[in-house]
């Protein structure tokens, strides 16, 4: 469960979402924002890479704009996750999963 507290409280909320709000988001911090969570959306633990969806991934989903914001910085496996929320909670966004 910390994990989870962590990703939310370390990482998602004071960093990455600010970051993606701002008018002027930093290219390299956003870099190793994306390379973290492809870390551990590839972990082997269903415990450890379901917290990037609980704690990352639907942060993002609720606030308005921020997964159309990261999309362009994601890479494969945390895009395919993001993917299969997106369809899971039948949410289509332009430019991802709607044309």
């Amino acid at each position: 469960m910390r994990l989870y507290q962590l990703l939310t409280e370390w990482f998602t909320v004071p960093v990455l979402m600010p970051e993606l709000k701002s008018g002027s988001p930093d290219a390299e911090l956003l870099g190793r924002c994306r390379d973290f969570v492809e870390r551990i959306v590839a972990h082997p633990s269903a415990l450890v890479s379901g917290a990037v969806c609980f704690e990352v991934l639907e942060q993002l989903l609720n606030a308005d704009g921020l997964v159309e914001a990261v999309w362009p910085h994601m890479k494969g496996r945390t895009r395919t996750e993001t993917l299969r929320m997106l369809d899971g909670y039948v949410v289509r966004l332009r430019g991802i999963n709607r044309r």
